[in-house]
């Protein structure tokens, strides 16, 4: 039983099964709930002053003590402030997503993006209080990594995303050069990959792809000729191996199938084949007096191929392209078939000068490296 009035009310506790009364004194709080908007005005009052002793007490929705009058006999005005949003949120409030197009849940603090599209999603929480917070994401559609598509006819690597935005090419591990075209035209040889930004903001980074040359090989003569690049050939007739034969050139030693495998530092292997059904391939007939040198550019070794028939002079003049003789040679002996050892000379263009019988003939020669 609480007795009020004025004064310190009296608290009677009855027991059961106990005629006894007991009365104690006790403290009453009378507790009141205030919702405020952010920033608004809070004054607490006594309009009427009360002549017990009392106690006002002031918390924010934390449960910390914002203000307390202490015990006494105050009225007017005992406190005022502004209300703020600062320190927890209430649990509950309005959830909104900003854009909601494509979310599975805008109503949730957690949803899924159906409709996947790139830029920034804002969340906002308002309360019943007047208090909101907001934040915001950044959502790259990667869309999985961009692919590097390496065309050899045309020499252009292509990355596979084609719209506009700005394309950081590496080549072996070091920033090459960066584009805002999704193609290179003529790269060099060896590994490459992309980190592309694209206008939406979307960021795409590709695997690592080798671009490598093509290896081809062809008949001249008595000789197949492969592309001449750095690296270490093999070679292979009817899929027996050839042995010491490490350039980019072999005689021919009969019909069948030629294999030529080429290994490049860059990490390259790349492998032609090629059937030779006439082992002579294109014979100089009497009477043919065109001079031909095979293979021609080559890293050295020359062939040179030419009717003039036995016990006619000849001499052969090699000069630079400013006139110096870098090689020379006299001889009666049959010149068809000749073979040049040049890999002492620089890699360059010659001019070979053949004169017998009293024609003349001149070639250019090239010699690489």
């Amino acid at each position: 039983t609480l007795n009020g009035g004025s004064g310190t009310p009296n608290v009677q506790v009855v027991i059961l099964n106990d005629t006894t009364i007991y009365t104690t004194s006790t403290t009453l709080w009378i507790a009141f709930d205030l919702v405020l908007s952010d920033n608004s005005p809070l004054e607490i009052t006594l309009l009427n002053s009360l002549s017990s002793n009392h106690r006002i007490q002031l918390f924010d929705a934390n449960d910390d003590l914002v203000f307390d009058s202490g015990w006494g006999v105050a009225s007017g005005i005992l406190y005022s402030a502004s209300a703020s949003c600062t320190g927890v949120i209430p649990a509950f409030g309005n959830i909104t997503w900003s854009p909601s197009i494509g979310l599975s849940d805008p109503g949730s603090v957690s949803t899924t993006i159906v409709s996947p599209a790139a830029g920034w999603y804002t969340l906002t929480a308002s309360y019943l209080n007047g208090c909101s917070i907001s934040d915001s994401v950044s959502v790259t559609d990667l869309g999985g990594s961009a692919a590097l598509v390496w065309n050899s006819t045309d020499s252009t690597l292509c990355a596979d995303q084609s719209t506009s935005g700005t394309y950081a090419w590496y080549h072996d591990g070091s920033l090459f050069t960066t584009t805002t075209t999704p193609c290179l035209s003529s790269p060099p040889y060896g590994s490459w990959s992309l980190n592309a930004v694209l206008d939406g903001g979307c960021s795409y980074l590709s695997d690592t792809l080798l671009v490598c040359p093509v290896l081809e090989m062809e008949q001249i003569g008595t000789i197949l000729q492969a592309t001449e690049l750095p690296g270490l050939y093999t070679w292979y007739y009817n899929d027996a191996l050839i042995p010491d034969e490490e350039e980019a050139w072999i005689l021919i030693s009969g019909p069948g199938e030629y294999t030529v495998t080429l290994a490049m530092p860059i990490g390259c292997v790349l492998v032609d084949t090629l059937v030779v059904i006439d082992p002579t391939g294109i014979e100089v007939q009497p009477g043919d007096h065109t001079l031909r040198i095979i293979p021609n550019p080559s890293t050295g070794i020359f062939h040179i191929r030419v009717k003039l028939g036995t016990g006619k002079n000849w001499t052969l003049k090699l000069t630079d392209l400013i006139g110096r003789v870098v090689y020379a040679e006299r001889s009666t002996n049959d010149i068809d078939g000749k073979v040049l050892d040049l890999g002492h000379l620089a890699a360059g263009t010659y001019v070979l000068d053949l004169s017998a019988g009293g024609e003349e003939y001149r070639e250019k020669l090239v010699v690489e490296r």
